[in-house]
């Protein structure tokens, strides 16, 4: 899909119609900048569905003699052991890791500290400014931090134990609403405080979902059942 959508902006750039209504030098621009966006919105699909390569459940079966099997969640009808996973996990969730996860962003990473004295030209603003815009210009390359903090939350929802996703995903989303406080990254207090707001009320809607891992269906395993929480 990367591949795709950076096809996609190559060849609508290309076409005739682009090339009447703007100039060379600003079609260019705008082609990377299109490529930009792209990159930036299919970012945390592609991440989930390179991690999703590990995502293994276990199934019992009681019938007969005792049976243990390790599921692929993508596919359930591959088995985790099998050579095939292996395949998929290993010949394409590695690159895939090292290409789009990691790649992206340390490709972000150079370009805006190739252009980091060119920020405010309408030129570097158009290629890349989506990367930056909002920013103050000493925490330019904060989009890396938001990209972290999706980067963390995937990987927790992946490989952490069910029991102790809320709590991992508690402690990442305080991390970051401490740091967004005390950095204020955003050029005004209106566009701090929103991020502020968003990450408080994604640590509240995990802080009150937490009870619900704790005691499933709202009631007291210990206490014949008792609903509490209504």
């Amino acid at each position: 899909m990367p591949v795709l959508l950076v096809v996609t902006a190559l060849v609508a750039w290309a076409t005739p119609c682009a090339r009447r209504a703007y100039p060379i030098a600003e079609r260019r621009a705008m082609r990377t900048g299109t490529i930009v966006l792209f990159a930036y919105l299919i970012y945390p699909t592609i991440t989930s569905h390179m991690f999703s390569l590990w995502r293994c459940t276990k199934l019992r079966s009681t019938s007969g003699a005792y049976v243990e099997l390790n599921i692929f969640v993508v596919d359930p009808e591959t088995s985790c052991d099998s050579t095939t996973h292996l395949w998929w996990k290993y010949g394409l969730g590695i690159p895939g890791i090292v290409v789009y996860v990691l790649g992206l962003p340390g490709a972000g990473y150079v370009l805006l500290r190739k252009f980091r004295h060119k920020l405010h030209e309408p030129r570097t603003r158009t290629r890349l400014g989506f990367l930056y815009d909002g920013f103050r210009p000493e925490h330019y390359m904060y989009e890396l931090w938001v990209a972290a903090r999706k980067v963390f939350v995937i990987l927790v929802t992946t490989f952490s134990d069910k029991k102790l996703q809320v709590l991992l995903v508690m402690g990442i989303i305080a991390f970051f609403l401490v740091h967004t406080v005390l950095l204020r990254p955003y050029q005004t207090g209106i566009l701090t405080s929103l991020d502020t707001l968003l990450l408080a009320c994604c640590f509240l809607t995990l802080w009150m979902g937490g009870v619900f891992v704790v005691y499933p269906n709202c009631q007291d395993p210990n206490d014949d059942g008792r609903i509490f929480c209504l």
